[in-house]
């Protein structure tokens, strides 16, 4: 039998996220990791595995996170309210870091093919979540009939994802309010 752990898994995990959130995948040795889990090199190892093991742990432990921003998505009623207050539901606050999924995909190139595939198939259920609404406000009348809703899914996407890299600047923060409702309203007047 092995030894008891002296460390709390959960904790070492999102010690590693901050790392990674802060420096990404690149920008991130095992060293760094090891002072930031305060957790051996043994033991992270055993635990984790290699730095891509552990980048892709960090990346489903996020998506775990943020399944509760997107979950009121899931349910209805569907349509542009439901839209709205999920666009509400972003605090722009000075702590706010962004998304690391989408600080992850500015590095696509060298994050583990495992992790792109799971960033990627998580942006297709947000994206599904959209056209869901989408279909439902067309239904209701709110979105003109012709109006091609796999694009304005897309621009949903591109919108929410844009969001997590234009909170995190200062500047942008006072006029996110309005770019939101004005995004919205323009959905809706199609």
């Amino acid at each position: 039998m092995g030894r008891p752990r002296t460390y709390n898994r959960t904790q070492a995990l999102s010690d590693a996220t901050d790392v990674f959130w802060q420096t990404g995948f690149s920008g991130t040795s095992m060293r760094a990791l090891i002072a930031a889990t305060g957790v051996s090199p043994k033991s992270l190892y055993a635990e984790f595995g290699n730095k891509e093991q552990l980048f892709l742990s960090a990346i489903e432990a996020y998506i775990k996170e943020q399944a509760s921003f997107y979950e009121p998505l899931t349910v209805g009623p569907f349509g542009m309210e439901r839209l709205r207050k999920h666009f509400d539901g972003y605090r722009f606050s000075k702590e706010f870091r962004g998304c690391l999924l989408i600080n992850s995909l500015a590095e696509d190139a060298n994050i583990p093919a495992a992790a792109q595939q799971r960033i990627d198939e998580f942006f297709r259920t947000v994206k599904k979540l959209f056209r869901r609404h989408l279909v439902a406000a067309r239904d209701a009348g709110d979105i003109a009939a012709g109006t091609s809703l796999s694009g304005l899914s897309e621009a949903l996407l591109v919108f929410d994802q844009g969001l997590a890299i234009a909170g995190k600047s200062g500047a942008q923060r006072p006029h996110l309010r309005a770019a939101i409702k004005a995004f919205l309203d323009a959905v809706a007047n199609q």
